[in-house]
């Protein structure tokens, strides 16, 4: 799979596309954690792959709004992107930032909370106020990829963890039997133990 280039995600100067393309990203993204934390192949997966019976973006961003290494603040981000994606992608109407802000109910909220959040690391020379929210925008999705690459690489090493932890006994269980077959009354103790657990070694 081609690797994305994070910090380059949409170069479109088409509103409607630039959000788009992001939430592309995202969603790839949230099936990608999902699938991590299941320990599943998502691309091949029916409910997170590219099949038409895979879930929606929305079930997908529910779904992560569950995880427990997702703070109250990232719930909130992420039930805002899915109305900003949603509007966009399904109301001609909306084109610009101040079309989305006049129709969406909580379109207030949202802009309160991105100025809340994103203010101060607002480009100086950034004037116009349709580039400010775009900007606000770019800074939400930096935020929740950086969320989901963090969940992704915990699940990553907790999995490999506990892979080396079962390599470790396997030896270690291994080297025990080698140890009680070479004692006088090794082999007795085994067929003892195999007896009592049902299960031959």
């Amino acid at each position: 799979m081609e690797k994305i280039n994070y910090n380059k995600i949409s170069n479109s100067k088409n509103l409607r596309l630039y959000i788009l393309e992001h939430n592309l990203v995202i969603e790839e993204m949230i099936s990608r954690a999902i699938g991590t934390i299941l320990n599943i192949e998502w691309q091949k997966s029916k409910s997170f792959g590219y099949s038409s019976s895979s879930l929606s973006f929305n079930q997908k961003v529910t779904l992560v709004q569950d995880f427990k290494d997702i703070k109250p603040e990232e719930i909130k981000k992420f039930g805002y992107l899915m109305n900003i994606r949603n509007k966009f992608a399904h109301v001609r109407e909306v084109e610009t930032w101040n079309d989305f802000f006049e129709i969406m109910g909580n379109g207030k909220e949202i802009k309160k909370a991105f100025e809340n959040w994103y203010k101060n690391s607002k480009p100086p020379k950034l004037n116009d106020e349709e580039q400010i929210m775009s900007f606000y925008f770019k800074s939400l999705c930096d935020d929740l990829i950086f969320r989901l690459d963090y969940i992704i690489l915990k699940s990553s090493l907790e999995q490999l963890k506990d892979k080396t932890e079962r390599h470790i006994n396997l030896i270690q269980n291994i080297q025990l039997l080698s140890t009680l077959r070479s004692m006088p009354d090794g082999n007795k103790i085994i067929e003892n133990l195999e007896k009592k657990l049902g299960q031959k070694f």
